[in-house]
């Protein structure tokens, strides 16, 4: 009985008996359930993402509500309006069931169970420590870095996460007012956050990101990318990141191309400050660091520090 459950699917029909949070629906995946975490709406079966009209999977609405490799996969789902849902066998082409196959599913179930088993026992913090130092060690400003960390570590302030410990607080996103907020949907799915993706011409970062399932996933994956990507990445998160806190305060929310500004004024910046720092050592490699000392008697002195994009004189 518990081979058969393991490899049980629903085909999909009208989409009247599925529902879409707990059924087994998916395919290619080893649960056949969604890894879309579940959001605060009113959709829950299958019927409620088709097209009223066409009878077909509403292709948008099935790309603002679940990950990309969710939202693939269902869209590759052929509907038949004229039919029930109904269960079928995964593991055959027909959907047909025999115990040879529930025999190899239970197989291959052990096989990988014995492989983790064996995997995790070898593995230990080294290779962890080593991604969550990488981070320290990008060319950002420390605002940036701190934001990355946090990223990484799942500690953003997010409504849905704020809802998740107890507080009562709206999920809606503070931008688009459509889904609720995560990380997934600020960063990667909003309406606002895709066109400056686009518009950065970053569109194949978005969709290579979009697969990953955590933010210690992302921000790794980040720090693997060339130099210049990698760096207008990070400013521009920062950027938008810094557009929603305005946005949830109710301060003026910075549009979409001040935020694509900012995050290019950020890049440039950094730039220029570690090209003249590198002009200065090669120029003067003997001369000594000139250290602090500290005022005369009964005299204020005042340290400060500052940066600003020559051409257009204004600070990152």
């Amino acid at each position: 009985m518990n081979a058969l459950k393991k490899g049980l699917i629903w085909r999909i029909g009208d989409g009247q008996r599925v529902n879409i949070w707990l059924d087994p629906w998916i395919p290619n995946t080893a649960t056949r359930r969604l890894v879309t975490p579940r959001v605060q709406n009113a959709l829950n079966r299958a019927c409620d993402l088709l097209d009223p009209i066409t009878g077909k999977w509403d292709e948008q609405l099935v790309r603002d509500i679940f990950w990309e490799m969710d939202a693939n996969l269902i869209l590759s789902i052929p509907v038949r309006m004229e039919h029930d849902d109904y269960i079928a066998w995964h593991h055959d082409p027909k959907g047909l069931f025999t115990v040879k196959s529930a025999y190899h599913v239970l197989k291959d179930e052990q096989d990988s169970r014995t492989k983790k088993q064996v995997g995790e026992s070898s593995t230990g913090t080294t290779s962890l420590n080593n991604e969550w130092s990488s981070i320290w060690k990008q060319q950002a400003q420390p605002k940036v870095l701190q934001f990355l960390w946090r990223l990484a570590h799942n500690s953003l302030p997010l409504r849905r996460s704020i809802k998740r410990r107890g507080m009562d607080t709206d999920t809606i996103c503070p931008i688009c007012h459509r889904l609720d907020e995560d990380g997934r949907h600020l960063f990667l799915k909003c309406k606002g956050v895709k066109q400056c993706w686009r518009s950065l011409c970053l569109e194949h970062v978005r969709c290579d990101i979009a697969e990953l399932k955590t933010g210690a996933t992302v921000v790794q994956r980040i720090t693997k990318l060339d130099k210049g990507t990698r760096e207008l990445v990070m400013n521009f998160l920062w950027a938008w990141w810094d557009a929603r806190n305005k946005a949830n305060t109710g301060d003026r929310q910075p549009g979409v191309q001040e935020v694509i500004h900012r995050a290019q004024l950020m890049t440039l910046s950094m730039a220029e400050a570690s090209s003249n720092q590198t002009n200065h050592s090669v120029s003067s490699p003997n001369m000594p660091a000139k250290r602090w000392t500290p005022p005369p008697e009964d005299v204020l002195k005042i340290n400060f520090d500052g940066a600003f994009v020559k051409d257009s004189r204004k600070g990152p």
